[in-house]
């Protein structure tokens, strides 16, 4: 039998797919169920792949508080097989600087509150392809190679993106998690699918129980046992 694809754009989906109504992001008076989450990060991608010259394993920074964008975002880049890394808010440009160029960031996630640590050193990021601007001004007028989030939302497809490349699958790695940097520069720990590992299950579906009925009878079921029986319905035997 082919190996599960244990890759988090992977799972995700099949987790939407599902528990499509099942609670994903909550924050304040927005509530976002795991489809709806499922969606907006396809269309996130599909804009972003549209709009800008990518190419498999680029980084996307991403510069935001917390908040779904965040989280759509991380998603929309693994869903490219592009490789997501973490932008610490409160950088200052030249910091901002060093992130951009350490990782060779291709696109950058930026809520429209710390464009001001970031338009210092625009000119000096040749290397990014895009950017894209969160919050809810950012739909004013925007310079060349700026997107809004919520434009990206509005008119990309909610469909599987149609990547010229490989999918993201096991040999990929998840993200880039950018170390504190308070010993010296930060540098990107690099995540891949070894977190998921059989004897102790690290992700975040470990836990969560959800009801579910099965011939009738109700039962309470560990979302990732679900995920588990998803993906092995969409693998293809060998």
């Amino acid at each position: 039998m082919a190996q599960q694809n244990l890759h988090m754009a992977a799972k995700f989906t099949a987790t939407a797919k599902a528990i499509p109504d099942h609670p994903c992001l909550i924050q304040g008076r927005q509530r976002l169920s795991r489809r709806q989450v499922d969606e907006r990060s396809s269309r996130l991608a599909n804009t972003w792949f549209a709009a800008a010259p990518l190419q498999r394993g680029d980084r996307v920074a991403v510069m935001e508080c917390n908040s779904p964008a965040y989280i759509e975002s991380y998603l929309a880049a693994m869903k490219l097989a592009l490789l997501p890394c973490n932008v610490n808010y409160k950088y200052r440009s030249e910091e901002l600087l060093y992130l951009l160029e350490d990782s060779g960031a291709a696109v950058l996630v930026i809520n429209e509150d710390f464009l001001p640590t970031f338009e210092p050193i625009a000119a000096q990021c040749p290397h990014l392809k895009l950017v894209v601007v969160t919050g809810p001004s950012a739909q004013a007028a925007l310079p060349a190679g700026h997107m809004a989030h919520a434009a990206c939302l509005a008119h990309g497809a909610a469909t599987t993106p149609p990547l010229s490349w490989a999918a993201p699958n096991n040999d990929d790695l998840f993200f880039l998690l950018y170390t504190g940097g308070t010993t010296g520069f930060p540098k990107g720990v690099m995540w891949d699918t070894t977190v998921y590992g059989d004897k102790k299950p690290r992700h975040l579906f470990a836990v969560e129980k959800i009801p579910r009925k099965d011939n009738g009878k109700m039962e309470y079921v560990r979302v990732r046992e679900i995920v588990a029986e998803c993906i092995q319905n969409l693998t293809p035997s060998a």
